[in-house]
């Protein structure tokens, strides 16, 4: 199998981290060697805690900084390593999929870029409401107008970037089960 590139996009709230905390034994199973690599722990990493809301040009700019890192450093860590770079962003603009393009011609690597379906807003509060204490999103209160807009934002871009992009390379995933999201992205990742 050649060196792989997985990229999991998505509009906030849309299970990015869940399905590649899903799809992490499995690979493993077949003897692969993912490394779970999510922008925005490496913000936190970098950054610390922060308060700027979603949108905000300070978070724009962290956000941007975090995904400078994560192009430049982090993924071409992981590749050389041999490992499996597991990438999870919004990824809402045709750069980020350009770039993560460029870096699986530079690298040698074959790309795999799953792109969720979004939820609706209603379940995107609901799993807000129910993240855990440790997440790093700062798409929390569901209850704030800013938030709900930002929601609603991200998912028009992702559907401006993707909807309707015809590459072998990205596959739309479907709302549904954890395990049954989890189980088809591997086939779509293990595909050749």
């Amino acid at each position: 199998m050649p060196r792989l590139q997985v990229h999991v996009a998505g509009a906030k709230r849309a299970g990015k981290t869940t399905l590649a905390r899903k799809l992490m034994p499995f690979l493993e199973e077949r003897g692969l060697h993912p490394v779970l690599l999510e922008v925005d722990e490496i913000k936190f990493k970098m950054f610390g805690s922060i308060d700027a809301l979603p949108d905000t040009p300070e978070s724009l700019r962290l956000h941007g900084l975090a995904l400078e890192i994560m192009f430049n450093i982090e993924v071409p860590i992981v590749l050389a390593s041999g490992c499996i770079p597991l990438v999870v962003a919004t990824h809402s603009s045709p750069q980020d999929f350009e770039r993560a393009k460029h870096l699986s011609e530079k690298t040698g690597s074959s790309l795999r870029f799953i792109v969720l379906e979004p939820p609706t807003l209603e379940e995107a509060a609901i799993r807000a409401a129910a993240a855990q204490t440790d997440d790093r999103s700062d798409m929390r209160d569901f209850a704030a107008p800013t938030i709900r807009e930002s929601f609603l934002r991200s998912v028009e871009k992702i559907e401006a970037t993707y909807r309707g992009l015809a590459d072998p390379r990205v596959r739309w995933i479907a709302q549904s089960g954890p395990e049954t999201m989890a189980r088809e992205a591997l086939n779509f990742i293990l595909a050749e």
